[in-house]
């Protein structure tokens, strides 16, 4: 969604006097100051792409009215101009069978600076929490994936699982008592939806969606705390985290998103 392609950045950060999170934590503030704001990140040529992008666009495809909000309120853009194609879920509850681990915390995602993963890594190696991480390293960021998996050879209570196949991730959720989310941008998350879905206790970003979903607000995570204090930004989010319902749970399924979009693209096909 926004610039964070080249490795060369946290490298050259990682050698110089300023540490690589706090020159990552400067070049996210800009957008992470309010939730009005999520969008605005003052990157002259990015907003320029995105605002050229919306134009040319026949219809925009939010996942839920708080993103539709956003982007009517960062961009300018006509709510007409949209329809809502929500997220499906592959995981509509419990896996039956499977226990929920005490003290346990499952992360789900990229590993990546976008995902705060490391910095998330290293909050969490004292934590006295079993602490298992899942999904693909970003080939594109392969120093920051270097030091996230030195962290995992480390601290024994840390485990890199790499990429799950969907019911691995469902196993996962299933089994994990808090599930944890500190990314610096998001959408509505599947991963978060089906952590809910799951019985987890959950914590996710100031940045994300979910909440449109949820019964109860879920616990929230100000990633930037997670670099400038993060033994205190740990014990706050895993007293916090939350359990509660994903709302209309049933209707969350591939089969209605994908009626949804489909019935968007027969429309415009035939205007």
């Amino acid at each position: 969604m926004y610039n964070l392609s080249e490795d060369r950045y946290f490298k050259i950060l990682r050698n110089s006097a300023m540490p690589a999170s706090i020159g990552l934590l400067m070049r996210e503030r800009f957008r992470a100051t309010t939730g009005a704001k999520r969008f605005a990140i003052p990157l002259t040529t990015y907003l320029r792409a995105q605002r050229t992008l919306l134009s040319k666009v026949d219809r925009i495809l939010p996942m839920s009215s708080s993103e539709l909000a956003a982007l009517v309120e960062g961009f300018q853009i006509s709510p007409e101009r949209s329809t809502m194609v929500h997220n499906g879920m592959n995981l509509l509850g419990p896996v039956p069978g499977v226990k929920k681990e005490p003290e346990s915390v499952a992360i789900v995602g990229r590993i990546e600076p976008r995902k705060n993963s490391l910095a998330l890594a290293r909050a969490l190696a004292k934590s006295g929490h079993r602490v298992r991480f899942a999904g693909s390293l970003n080939g594109k960021h392969g120093q920051y994936c270097r030091d996230f998996l030195a962290i995992v050879d480390q601290e024994p209570n840390i485990e890199y699982l790499g990429i799950l196949n969907a019911s691995g991730v469902s196993r996962l959720l299933s089994r994990s008592e808090t599930y944890l989310n500190p990314s610096w941008c998001e959408v509505v998350s599947q991963a978060d939806m089906e952590a809910v879905a799951s019985g987890c206790r959950v914590a996710t970003t100031i940045y994300g969606y979910a909440d449109d979903f949820t019964a109860r607000r879920i616990g929230i995570i100000e990633p930037r705390r997670f670099i400038l204090e993060p033994e205190n930004a740990i014990r706050d989010v895993l007293e916090r985290a939350t359990t509660t319902d994903v709302v209309d749970l049933q209707a969350l399924t591939w089969r209605n998103a994908a009626a949804a979009l489909v019935a968007v693209y027969s429309e415009l096909s035939e205007a």
